[in-house]
């Protein structure tokens, strides 16, 4: 299942529609839930024991693919390294109804929904 959001391009200015699969989502949400919890990001290999990916570049390839479709911000340290990521405005707004527990899959009606509060916020 796939969600399209529409982002504005922070460096033309121009909206540019992304899509965020099901499986990211879910990596989304539960990023968010342990931020909410922990107050500090998980680390890839928590990731990878709560998805069951044996790989962390699994884990990272996940996280990068949010990074590039606005939904997540990386964090860097000293030195230029990344040492976590926030979550952006339609991040948050993309788990708005995924953080109240198992959910059944979002419907069209609910996508909508989304695209349109997401929308608002970029405005």
């Amino acid at each position: 299942m796939t969600y399209a959001f529409t982002l504005k391009d922070p460096l033309s200015g121009r909206n540019r529609t992304e899509p965020v699969t099901g499986r990211q989502l879910e990596v989304l949400s539960y990023y968010r839930r342990y931020l909410t919890a922990h107050h500090c990001a998980p680390v890839l290999r928590e990731v990878c024991q709560y998805f069951g990916i044996s790989s962390t570049h699994g884990a990272l390839r996940h996280l990068q693919a949010l990074v590039r479709k606005g939904m997540l911000m990386p964090v860097t340290g000293t030195g230029g390294r990344v040492r976590g990521y926030t979550l952006t405005e339609a991040g948050r707004l993309a788990t708005d109804p995924l953080t109240m527990g198992d959910l059944p899959p979002v419907t069209s009606r609910q996508n909508r929904c989304l695209l349109r509060r997401l929308a608002q916020a970029v405005e």
